[in-house]
């Protein structure tokens, strides 16, 4: 990742390529965002949380992506909590589990990097599920619709399971991945 300097977001804001790769995990159809941390809360209380962090040889990067396929329900979209495939993941942790999968394709990637606390402060006018667009256009890149997904990225701070409605969290890290084009 390079750090993309001279901006005036507040925040740390990173540039990488990728080349195409899959996630795989556990998948909910939500109506809107406030019931993601419900969902992480889900997951921790049944043990599948355990079983995405169990599954990598190396401490896996827990991802939350949201997308539209053609079995969701209208009016919801899918809300998947996964980690990336690699050689590194026994896929049989997941044995008995109903998990899914979702390809990403090769593209640049925006990393916007923030405190929970600063986050929430920056969504709080309104404009919340917009910000990010609004970010990457500022910083000259258009979303990558070839992707059609963005990833919220979670980190394990100390070892902690991390869910969003646990206030003992709040000064945890995380980050927003968005699949970007240059504008032209």
């Amino acid at each position: 990742m390079k750090k993309i300097k001279n901006h005036n977001l507040g925040f740390n804001v990173y540039h990488f390529s990728k080349k195409a790769f899959s996630v795989m995990g556990f998948s909910k159809f939500v109506k809107n965002e406030k019931e993601v941390p419900f969902f992480w809360q889900e997951l921790a209380d049944d043990g599948r949380l355990d079983c995405l962090r169990s599954s990598s040889m190396l401490p896996p990067v827990l991802l939350g992506c949201g997308s539209w396929d053609e079995e969701c329900p209208e009016g919801t979209f899918r809300y998947t909590a996964c980690i990336e495939e690699t050689e590194l993941v026994d896929s049989t942790v997941f044995d008995g589990y109903e998990t899914f999968s979702i390809k990403a394709a090769a593209s640049e990637w925006i990393c916007f990097e923030l405190e929970q606390d600063e986050l929430l402060r920056s969504w709080g006018d309104g404009h919340g599920e917009e910000k990010p667009y609004i970010w990457i256009d500022t910083l000259g890149y258009s979303f990558n619709n070839e992707v059609g997904f963005h990833f919220d990225v979670i980190f394990i701070a100390k070892k902690e399971i991390y869910i969003p409605k646990d206030s003992a969290n709040k000064n945890r890290i995380v980050q927003f991945w968005m699949p970007v084009v240059p504008k032209v």
